[in-house]
């Protein structure tokens, strides 16, 4: 099953995930080396996101996040796992796990009769 993973921070100015690079470099190598994980990267902070919304036909778009909130997604993985043991016992691994906070979504593949992708 394929999980999506978001790495959350607290640090609303989305300064503080600075992990050792050792230990990230570490994640991502035995994640591959294992299989299950597909691509990932960081994201910018909430400050450099542009939100989109249609109304009416007009295309709004805003320079602030979704909520105000504390929490921001800093980045993201997608898991190729098994179980959702094996999605937790990789996510648990992640540096940002013991000082952030990392949450799995299940994915729920498209049913198109002929997908893109």
């Amino acid at each position: 099953m394929e999980y999506l993973m978001l790495i959350t921070d607290e640090d609303a100015d989305g300064e503080a995930w600075e992990p050792e690079a050792a230990d990230f470099e570490a994640w991502v190598a035995d994640a591959h080396a294992r299989g299950v994980r597909i691509r990932g990267n960081r994201l910018s902070p909430p400050t450099d996101a542009t939100v989109v919304r249609v109304r009416a036909g007009d295309v709004l778009l805003s320079d602030a996040p979704l909520s105000e909130t504390k929490e921001w997604v800093a980045g993201y993985d997608i898991l190729e796992a098994a179980t959702l043991d094996e999605a937790v016992e990789v996510a648990s691994a992640h540096p940002r796990a013991r000082t952030g906070h990392v949450a799995l979504y299940p994915t729920v593949p498209l049913d198109f009769p002929n997908p893109v992708i």
